[in-house]
C-alpha cells in the first residue's frame, strides 16, 4: 500500500511540475481577456462552453471561440475547431 501512495504522489508531482493544467471555469474576467484578443483566454473560454465548465454547454459559442483562438495562432484552437466541424 505504501508503494502505491508513493507512486501516486510522484505522478501528481510530475504532473504539476510538467505544466499540468487545471481545467478552466467560466468567469467574467476570462470573457474580458478573450474579448481583448488573448489567445490563451479564447481557448479556455471555448473549453468552458464546449464542456459546460461554469456555464451551460454551448457548441456555437465554443466553435466561435476555438475559431478565434485559431486565428490568433493557438494551435489547440485549430485542433478543436476541426473536431467541431
Amino acid at each position: 500500500m505504501r508503494r502505491i501512495v508513493i507512486i501516486f504522489l510522484i505522478v501528481i508531482a510530475w504532473g504539476i511540475l510538467s505544466g499540468f493544467e487545471i481545467a478552466p471555469s467560466f468567469s467574467p474576467e476570462l470573457l474580458k481577456e478573450a474579448q481583448a484578443k488573448n489567445p490563451e483566454a479564447m481557448y479556455k473560454l471555448a473549453l468552458c462552453y464546449h464542456q459546460g465548465m461554469g456555464t451551460t454547454v454551448n457548441y456555437k459559442e465554443a466553435f466561435y471561440w476555438f475559431k478565434k483562438s485559431c486565428q490568433e495562432k493557438d494551435s489547440r484552437g485549430a485542433v478543436h475547431t476541426l473536431k467541431l466541424l
